[in-house]
């Protein structure tokens, strides 16, 4: 099963580019999300933006950070996994920004509904915000293995990666590839796990780590952002 799973994401990764051409569909569903915006308050989708950057940073050092304090070696190596993967994504994700060089929905449609315009630096495709937040879902949900972890995981990914499509700022197909790009990244920063063991022992010992039992991973998925 975690064969197929492998071979799926990879399969999506691959062709995600695909995505990013200007199709109608996209532009359509585009245009039925974005056209839900209010321009004249701020929502849900606002604020999850706006705190959609300070968690990218605050989360793999979070979890650094409570795991070296809690001895729990778990945390440790959950927090170093996903700045990996983040690394990776982020890599990935702007290589392939100049190669498709996709404008934004706003830049060549007309009465787009647009905020946070100053969140959209470089190319549509694919959607960074999406790529990153989708990495981190997948590393803490392979570290943890929880559906009290993985679920919020995803959904908090998901309203990211929606939000960039109701502000404005991308197409659906953006946030797809960045979505497949974030998975892919976390499942290879997953893949180097008994490389980063060895580094996160120096931290928190396994045997800390087990001291630290429950209390050590209630202290760390504190740290995710819902």
């Amino acid at each position: 099963m975690a064969q197929f799973q492998r071979a799926f994401f990879l399969t999506l990764f691959c062709i995600s580019p695909l995505f990013g051409q200007h199709s109608d569909p996209d532009t359509r569903l585009f245009r039925t999300i974005n056209n839900g915006q209010n321009p004249d308050r701020d929502g849900f989708f606002e604020y999850m933006d706006y705190s959609s950057l300070p968690s990218f940073g605050a989360i793999p050092l979070g979890f650094f950070v409570v795991g070296a304090v809690a001895d729990n070696h778990s945390a440790v190596q959950a927090g170093i996994m996903s700045a990996i993967g983040q690394t990776v994504t982020l890599g990935v994700t702007f290589a392939v920004k100049e190669i498709v060089a996709r404008p934004r929905p706003f830049e060549t449609l007309e009465d787009v509904k647009v905020k946070h315009q100053w969140s959209a630096a470089g190319h549509s495709f694919p959607s960074g915000h999406a790529s990153q937040a989708f990495a981190i879902a997948t590393v803490l949900s392979l570290s943890y293995d929880d559906p009290a972890v993985t679920i919020p995981l995803f959904l908090w990914a998901g309203a990211i990666g929606y939000g960039r499509i109701y502000l404005g700022v991308h197409y659906p197909g953006d946030v797809l590839g960045g979505m497949a790009i974030g998975i892919a990244g976390g499942l290879a920063a997953w893949s180097l796990r008994k490389e980063v063991r060895r580094i996160s022992n120096s931290f928190a010992p396994p045997d800390a780590a087990l001291r630290s039992g429950i209390l050590g991973f209630q202290i760390a998925r504190l740290q995710i952002p819902i």
